[in-house]
């Protein structure tokens, strides 16, 4: 068989047209995984950033509560301080 210039155009045509659909599919099916897996990254950054903040809560709230803690204290050792005087000046 005997392939002349015609032909060969033909040929070369078919399968440029073959290729442009194939990589056209390819291209489809590259932007749909991609879209996927920004929408499983965005659900996972979202899980991720509230429980950042609840544990950021969680951290303030123990922080108020032992600044909390440390008032009542100093207000214990003021006491123990003032009872200690008065017991200096008793003996």
């Amino acid at each position: 068989m005997e392939i002349d210039e015609s032909k060969l155009k033909s040929i070369l045509a078919e399968q440029r047209e073959e290729s442009q659909h194939f990589v056209e599919k390819q291209r489809v099916q590259f932007e749909r995984f991609v879209e996927k897996e920004r929408h499983e990254y965005q659900h996972y950054m979202g899980v991720l950033k509230e429980d950042f903040e609840s544990k950021v809560q969680l951290v303030g709230e123990q922080y108020h509560n032992l600044t909390e803690m440390v008032g009542s204290m100093m207000e214990d050792v003021q006491i123990i301080k003032s009872d200690v005087q008065f017991l200096k000046g008793a003996l």
